[in-house]
């Protein structure tokens, strides 16, 4: 199975409401065997533990991996998106691939299941979860469950992206999922926009359709000076995912970030119509061509610019 293949509909990662009281997050810091470790150059830290499987070789995996997976965040936002967080990891026999749950306490907290027999090749090389629960940590908890669709959406969107400029991945394989998955995210017969219809496709799938029109909307009218990095940046350096935030207000601070309104623009017109912004002309436009069994790039292709911009650190 490919990667992605599976994606959240076995419950793979998730974001998880904070229906719990706030003092959990505390509990679990003075958990038993917990250790602290640097997550940037900028103080931000983890308080970490492990259990079901506490060899030394399996922590010291667990130790890169978390070390490995703020990078790759870090270097998408400038900085780890939070001062501290709580990262809880459990060894089991009860899953065949990593699952993850980010939760909005404060400090926020993340709960990670790794297969008992998970080996360096599938936490250090192939694992995108951890990348994905990190990534929800760099935007505010919004309560209405409406919103869910970009909240899932961005974290879909930007952990491949975080990844390629932390040079754990190449762009191809990010591309290529793109083509393949995001077909998914199109609105069906019936269908509705994105505050109104929702399912596990058009929440993850499609909001990730949703992160990449304006990513290109952006850098479109900023003649490619400014992209989503830039308002998902200027969204971070005012909140995080340990505090509540609106919807409308949390846009409009990555647009201020931006000097554009695009995000802000985007969301009226996709919040209760459908949009579908026929993807194959977008990939031929993007200059993003399968070729055989492969993918190609065509940089001669109008927006090849912006392409190449969206995945340069």
């Amino acid at each position: 199975m490919q990667r992605r293949d599976f994606l959240f509909m076995a419950g793979a990662a998730s974001l998880t409401p904070a229906t719990a009281a706030s003092g959990a997050g505390s509990a679990a810091a003075s958990a038993a065997g917990s250790r602290v470790m640097a997550l940037d150059d900028h103080g931000a830290e983890a308080e970490w533990s492990v259990t079901g499987k506490t060899d030394p070789d399996a922590v010291a995996l667990i130790e890169a991996w978390i070390g490995k997976s703020a990078r790759a965040v870090a270097a998408y936002y400038g900085k780890f998106p939070v001062p501290r967080v709580l990262i809880s990891v459990r060894f089991t026999s009860d899953r065949q691939r990593v699952g993850g749950r980010a939760w909005p306490f404060s400090p926020p907290r993340l709960e990670l299941t790794v297969p008992v027999n998970a080996d360096e090749t599938a936490l250090m090389r192939d694992d995108w979860v951890l990348v994905h629960e990190m990534t929800h940590l760099a935007f505010p908890y919004i309560p209405s469950r409406r919103h869910d669709w970009m909240v899932e959406g961005l974290a879909v969107y930007v952990e491949p992206i975080a990844r390629i400029m932390a040079g754990h991945m190449d762009a191809r394989q990010m591309w290529t999922d793109f083509i393949r998955m995001m077909p998914r995210g199109l609105p069906a017969p019936g269908d509705m926009g994105y505050d109104v219809t929702q399912n596990w496709a058009r929440t993850y799938w499609g909001g990730a359709i949703f992160c990449l029109v304006c990513d290109i909307r952006c850098r479109q009218a900023t003649d490619n000076r400014k992209g989503l990095r830039d308002a998902l940046r200027g969204i971070n350096a005012e909140t995080d995912f340990s505090r509540d935030a609106g919807f409308a207000e949390t846009l409009a601070l990555g647009d201020k970030a931006t000097g554009t309104t695009t995000l802000t623009d985007a969301w009226k017109q996709m919040r209760e119509e459908p949009y579908d912004p026929d993807l194959e002309a977008l990939w031929k436009s993007l200059g993003v061509m399968v070729a055989g069994s492969g993918l190609g790039f065509d940089d001669s292709a109008p927006l090849a610019p912006l392409r190449r911009a969206i995945t340069t650190a």
